[in-house]
Protein backbone atom coordinates (compact mmCIF):
# COMPACT_ATOMS: atom_id res chain seq x y z
CA UNK A 1 0.00 0.00 0.00
CA UNK A 2 1.52 3.23 -1.12
CA UNK A 3 1.16 6.43 1.01
CA UNK A 4 -0.60 9.76 0.07
CA UNK A 5 1.69 12.50 -0.68
CA UNK A 6 -0.48 14.73 -2.02
CA UNK A 7 -0.93 17.05 1.05
CA UNK A 8 2.86 18.36 3.19
CA UNK A 9 3.25 16.05 6.46
CA UNK A 10 2.94 18.43 8.98
CA UNK A 11 5.77 19.94 11.09
CA UNK A 12 5.99 17.88 14.58
CA UNK A 13 7.22 19.78 17.68
CA UNK A 14 8.95 18.55 20.60
CA UNK A 15 6.83 19.50 23.46
CA UNK A 16 7.09 19.50 27.51
CA UNK A 17 6.59 16.26 29.20
CA UNK A 18 2.80 16.14 29.99
CA UNK A 19 1.87 19.53 28.05
CA UNK A 20 -1.24 19.56 27.09
CA UNK A 21 -1.69 21.07 23.52
CA UNK A 22 -4.26 23.73 22.45
CA UNK A 23 -5.06 23.99 26.15
CA UNK A 24 -2.91 27.57 26.78
CA UNK A 25 -5.36 29.83 28.71
CA UNK A 26 -5.41 33.02 26.77
CA UNK A 27 -6.95 35.93 27.16
CA UNK A 28 -9.83 36.80 24.55
CA UNK A 29 -10.55 40.28 23.40
CA UNK A 30 -14.20 40.66 22.31
CA UNK A 31 -14.62 43.88 20.22
CA UNK A 32 -18.45 44.15 20.44
CA UNK A 33 -18.55 43.85 24.58
CA UNK A 34 -15.09 46.16 24.89
CA UNK A 35 -13.71 43.13 27.10
CA UNK A 36 -11.48 39.94 27.16
CA UNK A 37 -12.01 36.87 28.64
CA UNK A 38 -9.53 34.38 29.89
CA UNK A 39 -10.30 31.02 27.65
CA UNK A 40 -9.16 27.87 26.71
CA UNK A 41 -6.96 28.62 23.00
CA UNK A 42 -9.28 24.81 22.25
CA UNK A 43 -12.56 26.70 22.95
CA UNK A 44 -11.77 29.84 21.00
CA UNK A 45 -13.28 29.74 17.54
CA UNK A 46 -11.07 30.85 14.06
CA UNK A 47 -9.83 34.51 13.63
CA UNK A 48 -10.21 35.18 17.39
CA UNK A 49 -7.57 38.58 18.64
CA UNK A 50 -5.73 36.54 21.54
CA UNK A 51 -3.28 37.93 23.90
CA UNK A 52 -1.02 35.35 26.67
CA UNK A 53 1.69 35.60 28.14
CA UNK A 54 3.84 32.56 27.64
CA UNK A 55 7.33 30.72 27.76
CA UNK A 56 8.75 30.15 24.29
CA UNK A 57 9.78 26.11 24.62
CA UNK A 58 10.81 25.82 20.91
CA UNK A 59 11.12 28.16 17.91
CA UNK A 60 12.56 26.58 14.24
CA UNK A 61 12.32 28.21 10.67
CA UNK A 62 9.77 26.63 8.19
CA UNK A 63 9.45 27.31 4.73
CA UNK A 64 8.71 30.38 3.19
CA UNK A 65 10.79 32.08 5.75
CA UNK A 66 8.18 31.77 8.30
CA UNK A 67 8.70 30.30 12.38
CA UNK A 68 6.73 27.94 14.33
CA UNK A 69 7.53 26.79 17.64
CA UNK A 70 5.80 25.48 20.80
CA UNK A 71 4.87 28.03 23.70
CA UNK A 72 3.52 27.06 27.50
CA UNK A 73 1.91 28.78 29.74
CA UNK A 74 -1.23 28.31 32.11
CA UNK A 75 -3.28 25.42 31.24
CA UNK A 76 -0.85 23.99 28.54
CA UNK A 77 1.01 24.26 25.51
CA UNK A 78 0.16 25.88 21.71
CA UNK A 79 1.77 26.07 18.70
CA UNK A 80 2.86 29.49 18.18
CA UNK A 81 3.47 30.44 14.12
CA UNK A 82 5.53 33.77 12.82
CA UNK A 83 4.44 34.97 9.77
CA UNK A 84 7.92 35.88 7.63
CA UNK A 85 6.88 39.24 8.07
CA UNK A 86 6.52 39.62 12.03
CA UNK A 87 9.69 37.09 12.37
CA UNK A 88 12.28 39.87 11.95
CA UNK A 89 11.01 42.38 13.97
CA UNK A 90 10.46 39.88 16.98
CA UNK A 91 13.02 36.98 16.41
CA UNK A 92 15.10 38.47 19.76
CA UNK A 93 12.26 37.74 21.72
CA UNK A 94 11.27 34.54 20.42
CA UNK A 95 14.41 32.40 21.64
CA UNK A 96 13.45 29.22 23.82
CA UNK A 97 13.60 29.96 27.42
CA UNK A 98 12.58 33.50 27.36
CA UNK A 99 9.04 34.76 28.79
CA UNK A 100 6.82 36.71 26.57
CA UNK A 101 3.82 38.18 26.04
CA UNK A 102 1.92 37.55 22.33
CA UNK A 103 -0.36 39.11 20.63
CA UNK A 104 -2.40 37.20 17.72
CA UNK A 105 -5.03 35.14 16.29
CA UNK A 106 -6.33 31.79 16.38
CA UNK A 107 -5.50 29.67 12.95
CA UNK A 108 -6.94 25.80 12.51
CA UNK A 109 -3.51 24.24 11.02
CA UNK A 110 -4.43 20.55 10.15
CA UNK A 111 -7.29 21.01 12.79
CA UNK A 112 -4.65 21.96 15.86
CA UNK A 113 -5.83 25.30 17.12
CA UNK A 114 -2.67 27.47 16.61
CA UNK A 115 -1.68 31.41 17.49
CA UNK A 116 -0.74 33.20 14.14
CA UNK A 117 1.61 35.86 15.94
CA UNK A 118 1.38 39.51 15.51
CA UNK A 119 3.47 40.83 18.11
CA UNK A 120 5.48 39.57 20.94
CA UNK A 121 7.60 41.39 23.68
CA UNK A 122 10.09 39.87 26.13
CA UNK A 123 8.43 40.19 29.81
CA UNK A 124 10.84 42.53 32.05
Amino acid sequence: MSQDRTQPAPTVHPAPAGADFAKLVVSEYVEALRQSFDRPLNELREGATVTATVTVYSMRPVAGGRASGVVTGTGGAAIAAVPREQLALHADALTPGTQVTIRGFVDIVAGIPTIRVLSAKAVA
